[in-house]
């Protein structure tokens, strides 16, 4: 799984939220206080996806 700080989430949003959906790999995002959490396709119910 990979992992990025929460800073390069933001700036690359779209793009990363992309590759966890063509990909099906979770990303795990990390903030500045050490609090992680994963965002994993695979979670999301139909309601929840959104078109590109």
């Amino acid at each position: 799984m990979n992992s990025i700080p929460i800073d390069q989430f933001k700036h690359n949003l779209q793009d990363l939220i992309e590759q966890v959906i063509n990909h099906h790999i979770p990303l795990k995002i990390a903030d500045q206080n050490g609090g992680e959490f994963i965002t994993d396709w695979e979670d999301c119910t139909p309601l929840e996806r959104v078109e590109w």
